[in-house]
C-alpha cells in the first residue's frame, strides 16, 4: 500500500507554495509593477537561466531592474509581453 502525504503536512504545504503560479491556458493576474526574480522568469518562459542571459546580451529579452545592491528583478509585464510576442510570431510563422 502506497503512503500518502496528509494535506496538512509540511511536504504538501511546500508543494502548494512552490507550485507554478500560471498555466498556459490561464495566467495568474499580474499587477503591472510586479517584480519577478530569475527562477520565476525562467519557469514562466520555459528557458534556462543561461539562455535568458544570452538573449539579454543580444538585446532580445527584457533586462531586469535594480532593486538593492546587486539584486535585480524583472518587471512581470515586460516578461509576459515578451512571451506573448514570441507566441504570436510562432503562430504567424505557421500560417
Amino acid at each position: 500500500m502506497a503512503a500518502t502525504t496528509p494535506a496538512h503536512s509540511p511536504t504538501s504545504r511546500h508543494k502548494r507554495l512552490n507550485a507554478p503560479q500560471t498555466t498556459q491556458d490561464q495566467p495568474a493576474p499580474v499587477h503591472s509593477a510586479e517584480l519577478w526574480r530569475l527562477p520565476r522568469v525562467a519557469a514562466f518562459v520555459g528557458l534556462a537561466q543561461s539562455t535568458i542571459y544570452l538573449l539579454m546580451k543580444r538585446g532580445e529579452f527584457p533586462k531586469p531592474v535594480p532593486l538593492l545592491g546587486r539584486t535585480k528583478a524583472w518587471v512581470a509585464h515586460d516578461v509576459i509581453t515578451w512571451a506573448e510576442d514570441r507566441a504570436s510570431a510562432g503562430q504567424e510563422a505557421t500560417t
